[in-house]
């Protein structure tokens, strides 16, 4: 039994009571509409959408923005790397919304099982053969460099519907989390590609700091545009199969994705989607561990 899978049942508890309304589910509209006219949430602020954020601390509903909830801020804020100041724009409040929204997001990659990483893949890393022990192993020794921007990809995920778990495996798989990018952000096995996720400048104008969320969120929109299409071409697959063929897409493009039996061909090192789906499972373990310990859950 892979690392994923015998962690699965931790993962899915944590989780479903983030995802299922009337547990964790939050309605954000007044938070998000304040935010629109550019005032943020602060001390002394109050109303409807102090109310929103409260409930998304855990922290008591009150409606004014009292000392508990600046305290309650700052140490959300300081545990996922966003400047503790305790006030809430709109980088801390993409990060509670994805981090609400990540559990029932994840879910999907546990729907349905892959071969992971190819032998020549697993030899990067010195292992002696491929398969889903490798691809956990492999996203194990990237976890402290991609967990550091952890908050990056919650945002991103949660805006575009997208299991942040599966940005974080691709960026393991793409860059090893950055530890293989150059000072001027382009990788320094590929001159094309640019950032964490390795955004080909030769087809899109790269956006951001090769961290930030502005690359992230560029790169998933290219993954959801792939995801699109690939619906599209396959009506008939599963959600979580169509989600696999967006990230083979991701690599060679939509239109080399052909079956589901041969998912794979011609993408590079012929496992990159199984590899990352399998670092994914690993990333959805390890931060629906990390989650456990925050107000939400």
């Amino acid at each position: 039994m892979s690392t994923a899978q015998a962690r699965r049942s931790t993962t899915s508890s944590a989780t479903s009571e983030q995802s299922q309304p009337g547990a964790g589910e939050v309605q954000w509209s007044n938070i998000e509409a304040q935010l629109a006219e550019r005032q943020m949430l602060k001390l002394g602020s109050s109303g409807p959408a102090v109310t929103e954020l409260q409930s998304m601390l855990g922290v008591s509903p009150t409606g004014t923005f009292d000392e508990a909830t600046h305290q309650a801020v700052v140490a959300f804020q300081g545990r996922y790397k966003l400047g503790a100041d305790g006030v809430v724009g709109p980088s801390t409040f993409r990060t509670l919304k994805g981090v609400a929204t990540a559990g029932q997001a994840n879910a999907v990659l546990f729907e349905h099982e892959t071969t992971g990483a190819s032998a020549s893949t697993a030899r990067q890393d010195r292992l002696t053969s491929g398969g889903v022990g490798a691809s956990e192993k492999m996203a194990d020794n990237d976890e402290q460099a991609v967990m550091k921007y952890a908050s990056v990809f919650l945002q991103v995920g949660g805006e575009l519907d997208l299991p942040p778990a599966l940005l974080m495996a691709i960026s393991s798989r793409e860059t090893r989390g950055g530890s293989q990018l150059k000072a001027d952000g382009y990788s320094m096995w590929d001159a094309q590609g640019f950032g964490l996720m390795q955004v080909d400048k030769n087809s899109h104008s790269p956006r951001g700091g090769a961290f930030s969320y502005e690359h992230v969120k560029q790169a998933a929109g290219i993954l959801k545009s792939m995801l699109t299409q690939v619906q599209a071409k396959f009506p008939d697959w599963t959600p979580s199969q169509q989600l696999q063929g967006a990230v083979a897409a991701y690599n060679k493009g939509a239109s080399r994705v052909r079956s589901l039996s041969n998912i794979d061909n011609i993408t590079t090192g012929g496992d990159y989607s199984s590899d990352v789906w399998a670092r994914a499972r690993f990333y959805a373990t390890q931060l629906g561990e990390k989650l456990e310990t925050d107000p939400q859950s």
